[in-house]
């Protein structure tokens, strides 16, 4: 078997991979060459630093990694692994990392991150044994929104916008949001998204990301404007056109955003953690 980055890997193969590592996971995942492709631009992913195990010419293992900044450190995020079962228990994700790392290094990346759901202890394990912490515990949320209905109050304006200001939205936030979650993955893949801003008499209070399946990576609303309902009203709007919604990776120390969402009708599906591997 050889291990080699996916730079010139077929697009398919990779999926065929994927789709038999993730036949019997947690989450049921089957994914499409349109839905890797628009994952990998989201995640930054960096062909030239994702590993996969080849026997002969079949990948048989893989490694998606990211590479952006994260907690103010240049980061090789591990958006994926995954290895086929005929091939498990052969220590295939230390041997990725194992010619990995000094290629991280070599580009003066800092650290590693990952998310791992918490009952995949097996790989929780073979990731402590690589050199990675939890950092901490993360939460999903999803489900059909208890709307209002009710009028806009006259003070406030929600419109979408088109040109989103970007460093703006850093004040909306509680702790820093994990890698598919962040203001860069919009940013990257911003065409498959409505960023939704919230007024106050003209003053900026809150915005929120949301595609048209549901999916809210990113939302927030500027600590002086907190408490009014404005959370409330900025998800009611979003709702008007997608009734269920779904959030990952909201860390668990924000309870009064946990309260928030299972006020607003989403329910705790899947817990995670972060964990991250310093490298230096």
């Amino acid at each position: 078997m050889q291990i080699k980055n996916l730079s010139n890997t077929n697009s398919q193969s990779i999926v065929d991979c994927f789709n038999e590592a993730f036949a019997n996971y947690f989450v049921p995942i089957h994914a499409s060459a349109e839905y890797l492709t628009l994952r990998w631009k989201g995640a930054r992913i960096d062909p030239a630093l994702s590993f996969g195990v080849f026997d002969k010419d079949k990948i048989v293992a893989f490694m998606f990694i990211g590479v952006d900044e994260h907690y103010g450190k240049l980061t090789a995020h591990n958006d994926g692994t995954g290895v086929i079962p005929a091939y498990r228990g052969n220590r295939l994700v230390d041997k990725m990392y194992d010619l990995a790392i000094p290629q991280f290094k070599a580009k003066s990346i800092e650290q590693c991150s990952l998310e791992v759901i918490q009952e995949n202890t097996r790989a929780i394990n073979v990731y402590e044994r690589i050199g990675f912490k939890k950092l901490r515990e993360i939460n999903c949320y999803g489900g059909e929104i208890i709307r209002t209905n009710a009028p806009t109050p006259p003070n406030l304006v929600i419109q979408q916008i088109n040109q989103p200001n970007w460093k703006r939205y850093q004040t909306c936030f509680d702790f820093v949001p994990c890698w598919n979650n962040s203001l860069n993955w919009v940013k990257a893949i911003q065409d498959t998204y409505e960023v939704i801003e919230i007024y106050d008499n003209q003053q900026f209070a809150g915005f929120g990301a949301v595609d048209k399946s549901g999916s809210l990576p990113i939302f927030g609303i500027v600590p002086a404007f907190r408490q009014k309902g404005y959370g409330r009203i900025l998800l009611d709007y979003m709702a008007a056109t997608r009734p269920k919604l779904r959030t990952n990776n909201v860390d668990d120390s924000a309870t009064a955003t946990l309260q928030f969402l299972e006020k607003m009708g989403m329910q705790n599906s899947i817990n995670q953690y972060e964990m991250l591997f310093n490298l230096t």
